[in-house]
C-alpha cells in the first residue's frame, strides 16, 4: 500500500488504507509541534516514554504551552525560540534529543500514537493531513483521524495516526499536507514536507 499515482499530490484526496483500524493498540503517544519563525521551521517532538500516559489534559497543556510561546515572543529568531520552547516543554514529555535530517522525521521502537500539531498563522493541515510514499502491511499504519482533546476536535491543526511497528527496522518515507494561505489575501499553496518514520526494535 503506498501512494502510487498523481492522487498522492491531492491535498484533499486521504489515503484511504491510514483510516483502517491499526493492528496493534498503542503503547506510546508521540507529539510533534511545529511553527514558522522567519525563513526556518522550529518543530519539537517529544513522547510519553518512562512517563505515566498522555490524558488528553496534559496533551492539551503541552499543545497550548507552545502556541503561547510561539505568540508571546515575535522578536525571538528561530534558535532562540526553539530553546525557549524546549526549556518550556521539557518538563511536560520525554524530549527527542535525536538530530535528524528532517527536524520532522520519527523514530518509533513500539506502537505509537503519533500527533502533528501546527502552531503557524494562516497554516492548516490539508483534508489529507498525511500520506505513507513507502509501501506497508495491512494495519501497520491506521486509525488517521483529526486530534480530539476532551470532546474538542482540533481540526484543522492536529490530527493523530497509529503506527503499529510490526514492520521493524523499516524506514517509512510520508508526506505531510499543509496549506499555507496568504496574510491578508486570497491566495493560497500547497506544502508538502517529505520526513521518514523510523521504526526501531
Amino acid at each position: 500500500m503506498t501512494i502510487a499515482d498523481m492522487s498522492g499530490l491531492d491535498g484533499n484526496r486521504v489515503q484511504t488504507e491510514l483510516l483502517a483500524a491499526p493492528a496493534r493498540s498503542y503503547e506510546c503517544t508521540q507529539i510533534s509541534v511545529s511553527t514558522l519563525r522567519g525563513s526556518s521551521f522550529v518543530v519539537l517532538t517529544g513522547s510519553d516514554d518512562d512517563r505515566e500516559p498522555f490524558t488528553d489534559t496534559q496533551i492539551g497543556v503541552i499543545l497550548s504551552s507552545f502556541g503561547s510561546v510561539v505568540t508571546g515572543n515575535p522578536g525571538l529568531d528561530a534558535a532562540q525560540l526553539r530553546a525557549l520552547a524546549y526549556t518550556t516543554l521539557a518538563p511536560m514529555w520525554t524530549p527527542s534529543n535525536s538530530v535528524k535530517p528532517s527536524p520532522y522525521d520519527l523514530n518509533v521502537h513500539r506502537a505509537s500514537r503519533l500527533i502533528f500539531a501546527l502552531s503557524m498563522e494562516n497554516w492548516i493541515f490539508e483534508p489529507a493531513r498525511i500520506k505513507l510514499k513507502t509501501g506497508f502491511g495491512q494495519g501497520e499504519f491506521g486509525g488517521l483521524d483529526w486530534l480530539t482533546l476532551n470532546g474538542v476536535s482540533q481540526e484543522p491543526n492536529a490530527f493523530q495516526l497509529v503506527d503499529s511497528c510490526t514492520q521493524t527496522d523499516e524506514s517509512f518515507e510520508f508526506a505531510l499536507f499543509i496549506d499555507a494561505a496568504q496574510a491578508g489575501g486570497l491566495q493560497h499553496t500547497r506544502i508538502i514536507v517529505d520526513p521518514i518514520i523510523k521504526n526501531e526494535d
